[in-house]
């Protein structure tokens, strides 16, 4: 529930947002965006966290033009590209986290339909489900 309270106060207040993934382990909190209007791709955006206030930090479209979920694994983030009216498809992309927040596209692959989550599991987190 306190994910759609958030999501629509960020639409109230005019923001884009898909979805967030906070680091436990730092100030840092990544969240995707939908394009806007007449743009070609989405974004997923680093956030710090200021003593009071957020600081964009790095901004990547490595994940397609609609990322809708990440998950974030140590110095992994894994993203979904819902692939919003696609005919062929989501994409799946994992991507490597810098000290500074940037984000670095490691790999990326198809998926059956448009993948709206992911979850790290198994012996050791080394399994990752998607979720259609």
């Amino acid at each position: 529930m306190r994910t759609y309270t958030g999501i629509a106060a960020a639409l109230l207040a005019g923001l884009e947002l898909a979805s967030a993934a906070p680091c436990a382990a730092s100030s840092l909190l990544y969240v995707t965006t939908y394009p806007p209007d007449g743009q070609p791709s989405g974004k997923v955006t680093t956030l710090k966290l200021g003593t009071s206030s957020l600081e964009s930090v790095a901004s990547s479209d490595a994940c397609g033009p609609y990322p809708s979920w990440l998950t974030q694994a140590s110095d992994l983030l894994y993203c979904v590209n819902e692939a919003w009216g696609s005919t062929t498809g989501g994409v799946l992309s994992s991507l490597k986290i810098s000290a500074d927040g940037s984000l670095t596209k490691l790999n990326s692959i198809g998926t059956l339909g448009g993948p709206v989550s992911t979850i790290v599991y198994g012996d050791g987190g080394r399994g990752l489900a998607v979720a259609s």
